[in-house]
């Protein structure tokens, strides 16, 4: 077998650890992204070196076991493991919020509910952000008349 180039030996020796690990750990944060490092230089003319791949890697992990220790510290452990019927009530209880609007409608809500703004919403869908705003409010109300 021929040897790779530079950074592409790397790249195919962080696949093999990656390969050999059964979890997800502090090091396999690292691991994907000092390979997501190597990808990300493909855009660039000039390939990263093996050093700069390893901080990123060993950026990665800190950054991980920080996080892991938040969760710790701020989660109680009802919301790392939260109840297994809630994501399936609240699926039943969209599809029946679903069925109760026109598909226009239910598209503006799901963007208002994964952050749009309404002037992205205007802009996407046609009319106003103004005009949005009223539609979304009056949806809401309607719905929410319906549920009582």
């Amino acid at each position: 077998m021929t040897d790779l180039p530079s950074p592409w030996d790397i790249y195919a020796r962080l696949q093999t650890e990656m390969l050999c690990g059964s979890r997800v750990t502090n090091q396999s944060w690292g691991t994907e992204a000092a390979m997501n490092h190597v990808l990300a230089s493909l855009q660039d003319t000039k390939s990263p070196e093996a050093d700069e791949i390893e901080r990123t890697a060993a950026s990665e992990r800190r950054r991980e076991r920080r996080r892991a220790n938040l969760r710790l510290v701020y989660l109680t452990s009802s919301e790392i493991f939260p109840d297994p019927e809630a994501p399936l009530i609240a699926r039943h209880e969209l599809a029946i919020v679903q069925s109760k609007v026109s598909a226009r409608d239910w598209s503006a809500l799901c963007q208002v509910g994964s952050g749009c703004g309404y002037a992205e919403l205007a802009s996407a869908n046609g009319g106003t952000s103004g005009g949005w705003r009223v539609r979304v409010l009056r949806l809401r109300r309607q719905l929410a008349a319906k549920a009582a």
